[in-house]
């Protein structure tokens, strides 16, 4: 969001909620900041808090000097698929810092920690405690420069004035806990800088023997939905892409669903036909392995295509329409981004790796596959 809309948002609030909520909010705002101001603002006051008195840090730098110590905060950040670009934008700090590999400690989140009101509604403590399990650290199986992982409920007493262990976030404290930055990540990241995501060998094993099973020969084009509950705006055209899995089908290709996991068994009438992969839905291994071997992987404003953008294997098409209705794609929240128009690639995209501003309708959907295809047999 930009700061002006951020500011009415607190002005419209303010008046309602009076003068302890303003306080609460500055309070939070500045120990979690969400604007560069206030990330500028929280950052100088860790800096001369470290001036003052020595900094507090991992203990007794229990970790060896090739390894970034690295913090996901749950009370700050959120349990979704981006967990994979805060490890791609981590690795490029640790890279520039002489470091090769990555330790993290999740820090659980507190109740009212994070989350916008609506978040909270659709994804309460349960969810969040599932999607940590089964979504932040199985992603870390499929980023090799992770070497390991904690789950912690509290950082502060791994925190000692004794210790000189580099953190990322960078200046990462109880007083100073940073989100997920997208500006940063998409003006940082390149191609050079970070390994990104890798399928495992187990999983691709695994795979094989489905492909296998289920006399898959033709090249994949995998299909993945979205029917959230949470930013509803966002979610998927389901006729239009079920009338393009036909479609496609005739033109020798598999079509391959993969249906939302909060409703991998109610997919929808229009898709029954087709193959769907729903192992996928709650095994996030067998979902990269998929990406990986796929001919094609679509998107439409989707979490987990965070798995194939930061993969340098996956071949994508990742459509990221403005969407007025929505609470993450408006035109603000793409500018937050600093992207004026919708990039055609990520700055760390290859030739195979498109992104489309299109919505999903079923000519939008059939018109970049077929410009996809002609690329893609080019030399």
């Amino acid at each position: 969001m930009t700061i002006l809309f951020k500011l009415g948002k607190l002005w419209a609030k303010s008046r309602i909620q009076g003068i302890r909520w303003v306080a609460k909010r500055i309070k939070k705002e500045l120990t979690t900041p969400t604007t560069n101001p206030t990330t500028h603002l929280s950052e100088a006051a860790e800096r001369m808090r470290n001036l003052l008195k020595p900094r507090a840090n991992i203990a007794n730098k229990i970790h060896p000097d090739n390894i970034l110590v690295t913090i996901y905060d749950l009370n700050s950040s959120p349990a979704t698929f981006d967990f994979a670009y805060f490890l791609a934008l981590a690795e490029a700090f640790a890279n520039s810092n002489g470091r090769s590999k990555l330790f993290v400690y999740f820090i659980r989140s507190v109740e009212g920690a994070t989350g916008d009101d609506e978040y909270k509604r659709t994804m309460d403590e349960n969810a969040q405690s599932w999607r940590l399990n089964h979504i932040l650290i199985p992603i870390l199986f499929c980023y090799p420069v992770c070497v390991g992982h904690s789950v912690i409920s509290r950082s502060d007493f791994l925190l000692t004035p004794e210790s000189t262990e580099l953190v990322f976030p960078r200046y990462y404290s109880q007083t100073h806990r940073p989100p997920i930055n997208y500006s940063v990540i998409f003006k940082t990241l390149n191609s050079h800088n970070f390994s990104g995501t890798v399928a495992t060998q187990q999983a691709l094993r695994y795979l094989s023997s489905w492909l296998r099973e289920m006399k898959i020969t033709k090249p994949i084009v995998c299909i993945t939905l979205r029917q959230s509950q949470y930013d509803t705006a966002r979610n998927s055209n389901l006729q239009a892409w079920g009338d393009f899995a036909k479609w496609v089908s005739t033109k020798g290709y598999t079509p391959v669903i993969i249906p939302d996991t909060d409703t991998c068994w109610d997919a929808g009438r229009n898709l029954e036909e087709h193959l769907t992969f729903k192992e996928a839905c709650l095994n996030l291994e067998l979902r990269m392995a998929l990406y990986e071997i796929s001919f094609l992987n679509f998107f439409y404003s989707n979490g987990c295509s965070a798995l194939a953008t930061l993969s340098k294997k996956a071949r994508y098409i990742l459509m990221l329409p403005r969407i007025d209705g929505s609470l993450h794609a408006r035109r603000d929240s793409y500018e937050a981004y600093g992207w004026s128009t919708i990039p055609r690639r990520f700055n760390f995209g290859n030739r195979n790796q498109l992104i489309s501003p299109k919505i999903d309708t079923y000519h939008n959907i059939v018109t970049e596959f077929i410009c996809f295809e002609q690329l893609s047999h080019l030399p």
